[in-house]
């Protein structure tokens, strides 16, 4: 399978969302054609194809990172004509994220939700469905929202407890 090759022209985006930290992680906006391409190589992914969407605002995505650089998992996010929606949450390879990785997501997820859609002539919003993947070879792990993560917490440690 062929390298794809990152565009020619320099291309950058202002960031939806700005950098912020969460626990152990750094969330990192990707706001650039190199910045897409740089996350797929060093997570060996497809982070790149979504240069177009996002260069449009009709998507997002997220470098979750350690505070040592090391990236941990990447996170997109779409426009679905009323709301930012989760897309993907993949670690390394498309590897299932942590838990932690998870967790955070969710967080992501609330912040993205304050972050107003863009307002577009009827006809040119996409429909009204959930999620909306740009490749179908992919898969989205769980994004956990607080309910979950409280409602797992708890049991993981009575099953370490009670057991």
């Amino acid at each position: 399978k062929a390298i794809r090759q990152p565009f020619t022209a320099p291309l950058a985006w202002e960031p939806v969302l700005p950098a912020f930290e969460a626990g152990q992680l750094r969330i990192i906006p990707l706001t650039s054609a190199e910045a897409l391409w740089d996350e797929a190589i060093e997570m060996r992914h497809c982070a790149d194809r979504y240069i177009a969407q996002c260069a449009q605002h009709d998507a997002v995505l997220f470098s979750l990172q350690r505070h040592t650089g090391k990236r941990i998992a990447t996170m997109a996010f779409i426009d679905n004509g009323t709301k930012w929606v989760p897309l993907e949450l993949a670690g390394k390879a498309n590897s299932e994220p942590t838990l932690e990785v998870r967790k955070v997501a969710g967080l992501i997820d609330e912040r993205m939700q304050r972050i107003p859609v863009r307002d577009r002539p009827e006809e040119l919003k996409p429909p009204l469905s959930s999620a909306v993947s740009f490749d179908e070879g992919l898969s989205f792990y769980e994004v956990l929202d607080r309910e979950e993560i409280m409602r797992r917490s708890v049991s993981s440690r009575c099953a370490s407890c009670c057991s």
